[in-house]
């Protein structure tokens, strides 16, 4: 399918998405310093079923905060893995009970 979209229209200068850790254009301003969940680690949220707040994003430090950007979280050991971490930022951080969300059976 072509959107008329250019790679390089969706990444924000600097920003790599195939790496894992890019940033869309849109979100350049407030997700490279990871103040706000970029949209690469909300995705990686939604494979792994976990909702996060922006307290507990806050909380995790931002160096967990770009472990998550930057760890992989596409096949199914890589989000197993991603899950593991995650919770035990959230548990370690005292940042409150993690939060449970029903899987996609057939995400796209």
């Amino acid at each position: 399918m072509n959107t008329g979209l250019r790679y390089q229209d969706i990444i924000a200068p600097g920003g790599n998405l195939e790496s894992g850790h890019g940033v869309f254009a849109f979100e350049a301003d407030f997700a490279r310093d990871f103040r706000c969940i970029p949209m690469v680690v909300r995705l990686k949220l939604d494979r792994v079923g976990i909702k996060l707040s922006l307290k507990q994003w806050t909380r995790i430090g931002h160096p967990n905060r770009r472990s998550l950007a930057t760890l992989h979280c596409n096949t199914v050991l890589e989000t197993a893995a991603y899950r593991r971490a995650l919770v035990s930022m959230i548990e370690s951080n005292s940042c409150g009970p993690v939060v449970t969300l029903p899987l996609d059976p057939a995400p796209s």
